[in-house]
């Protein structure tokens, strides 16, 4: 794996963590945490690339739970807070928890 003494916050930018990581990030988040990992690893519990444009009523329980604790996907506040729908015009369009909750978590 990746050196432990160089480290990441796995967490920030994990959203757009494809494009917006170094390799070296995604390889030491991958190798440390199971973050941003580039494909599907077997020994992960589920796949939370498959279904994910429609994750509300594709995946189990289960799958929404531990995809969200290990890739900030499925969580809860996602589906109240859809932050692609009206994104062009969110000043107007968007209410202030929306606007709040997207801020906070993209």
């Amino acid at each position: 794996p990746a050196s432990a003494s160089l480290t990441y916050d796995c967490l920030a930018g994990i959203l757009n963590w494809e494009k917006g990581w170094s390799e070296s990030k995604k390889q030491w988040c991958c190798s440390w945490h199971k973050v941003g990992c580039p494909h599907f690893m077997a020994s992960e519990a589920y796949d939370c690339s498959t279904g994910y444009e429609n994750w509300g009523a594709l995946w189990s329980a289960s799958q929404k739970n531990w995809c969200c604790a290990h890739y900030v996907r499925g969580c809860p506040d996602q589906k109240m807070h859809d932050c692609t729908a009206g994104i062009w015009h969110w000043q107007t369009l968007w209410t202030f928890e929306k606007k709040h909750w997207c801020c906070q978590n993209y």
